[in-house]
């Protein structure tokens, strides 16, 4: 079964970060002030009621880890970040 049209299905993606996904992350991000991370590639996407978005980022930390974030994009357009999780 292709879970790409299924609806709650992640449909992947490697697209590099384009000016309305970085305004995006930025929004989620805006009260994680002590959180630092730079979206390197969206690399998700899972229709629900509303969207969410898988991005690949980098800490700036010494390490630069990489990390797995989720953003969900209700239908008016507000976003939250919904987890954070290392890169596996």
């Amino acid at each position: 079964m292709n879970n790409e049209k299924m609806l709650g299905g992640w449909k992947q993606f490697d697209e590099e970060i384009n000016d309305q996904l970085e305004e995006m992350f930025e929004t989620a991000f805006k009260e994680l002030n002590e959180m630092k991370l730079t979206p390197v590639k969206l690399i998700g996407s899972q229709l629900v009621a509303g969207m969410n978005y898988r991005f690949l980022c980098l800490s700036e930390d010494e390490k630069k880890t990489p990390k797995i974030v989720t953003i969900y994009r209700n239908l008016q357009g507000q976003c939250q970040i919904i987890d954070i999780s290392d890169q596996k």
